[in-house]
């Protein structure tokens, strides 16, 4: 049996829809509703008026208020909508694609009126007849201010220590060897704690893991993030160990921090049983590697653990 010839295929006739007119769905009309659904808004920019035009779907996710109609702004106006810190390579992309007649695709930070800063993606093209120069350029901006936010959540959370909220041993790693990048290039001191609890094991075994976990929480919110400066990393190694990194901090810095640590944990007493915390220092010797960096702190902790717990130590050479 001969299949269907061509001429036998299904043509579409009166009442029969095609592909290239739905029912009730006008070209407008799916603009409209791609722009709605994926926050997209489109421009015209004329090179020679320096001319931006921005539809109403655009003036929204600028922040104006009830737009009514496409709005025509000069460049400078535009470029003002623009958070300061990134005008600079904005306008060099742009130009750039213009000089070279090609696409551009980009992301920028918009500051609307009441200061809302939203992220924007930016896609567009210059257009021009055969063999003259570009006149017009003409794109769309989508608002992805929550898809940015989303991955900011996911990567804080991948590298975030829920129980104590300090960075895990993911991002102290990290931290560890960009800190360390950073005091080779610029010759600066460079020290490292490593903090382990005392007797946190009998806390476990006597009060619970839960109360354990307690225990955590309070000694960094109350005895190791008070005696930090913002510049400085505080991170979970494992269990009841602690990092500390403190950049343009010598030794003899270093040691002072340890110290009103052990001693605030001594004073406040957080858990529900005694608890002290012994601790390891060691400053950052160029250019060893990292590994033993942290190797010379982890002997430092071991020997405060040795000789006797509940103090700090700082490297020296000998120790085994």
């Amino acid at each position: 049996m001969k299949g269907p010839s061509l001429d036998s295929q299904p043509v579409a006739g009166p009442g029969t829809p095609s592909e290239e007119a739905l029912p009730g769905v006008s070209a407008e009309g799916k603009i409209a509703v791609l722009q709605e659904v994926g926050g997209i808004g489109f421009w015209t920019y004329d090179v020679v008026g320096e001319r931006v035009h921005l539809d109403t779907r655009l003036q929204a996710i600028y922040g104006y208020q009830h737009p009514t109609g496409p709005v025509v702004m000069d460049l400078e106006t535009w470029r003002g909508h623009i958070l300061p810190e990134d005008r600079p390579w904005v306008s060099q992309c742009f130009w750039q694609a213009f000089r070279n007649d090609e696409p551009w695709q980009l992301r920028f930070r918009l500051v609307r009126p009441d200061a809302e800063i939203r992220h924007l993606r930016c896609e567009g093209r210059p257009t021009a007849h055969s063999g003259e120069e570009p006149r017009y350029a003409v794109g769309f901006e989508e608002d992805i201010t929550d898809r940015v936010l989303l991955e900011r959540e996911l990567e804080r959370q991948a590298q975030h220590d829920p129980l104590t909220e300090t960075s895990n041993r993911r991002r102290m790693d990290h931290i560890l060897h960009e800190e360390r990048e950073r005091a080779l290039r610029y010759q600066t001191p460079l020290s490292l704690l490593v903090i382990d609890g005392d007797g946190f094991k009998q806390i476990n075994d006597a009060y619970g893991h839960e109360a354990g976990d307690l225990l955590l929480h309070e000694l960094v919110q109350s005895c190791f993030r008070p005696q930090l400066r913002i510049t400085d990393h505080l991170g979970r190694w494992g269990g009841d160990e602690f990092l500390v990194v403190l950049p343009q901090t010598d030794e003899s810095g270093a040691t002072e921090v340890a110290e009103r640590i052990r001693e605030q944990v001594a004073t406040l007493q957080p858990g529900p049983g005694s608890i002290t915390v012994s601790i390891g220092i060691a400053t950052y010797r160029p250019p060893e590697a990292t590994g033993a960096w942290l190797r010379r702190a982890d002997l430092a902790l071991y020997e405060a653990k040795r000789a006797g717990r509940n103090r700090v130590v700082r490297y020296r050479e000998g120790f085994l």
